[in-house]
């Protein structure tokens, strides 16, 4: 079920996160560099993981901020390709 505020991490995705990189560390994976989007569910996940990678004494290089890892948003995407798609495509104007 999604949470009222969709940028928190669930603690499902907290537990995924820890798991994910306990995970790596335990098969000495290495990362000579991490990104991360900008949401805060994103920065979280980052920080889950860094911190399961610095429990197994496993090095973890701190997280770049990428704008271009942030989603699109639906209704601006809908607005410019919508009136493309109803002239163009048969399924799109049956539905």
């Amino acid at each position: 079920m999604l949470s009222q505020n969709y940028d928190q991490l669930s603690r499902l995705g907290e537990r995924q996160a820890r798991l994910l990189g306990e995970y790596w560390a335990r098969r000495n994976v290495v990362l000579d560099r991490v990104c991360s989007g900008p949401a805060l569910r994103h920065r979280h996940t980052a920080q889950f993981v860094s911190d399961a990678y610095r429990t197994a004494g496993r090095d973890f290089p701190p997280p770049t901020i990428a704008d271009e890892f942030d989603e699109f948003q639906a209704e601006a995407v809908l607005s410019e390709s919508l009136p493309e798609l109803l002239r163009n495509n048969p399924k799109i104007r049956e539905w």
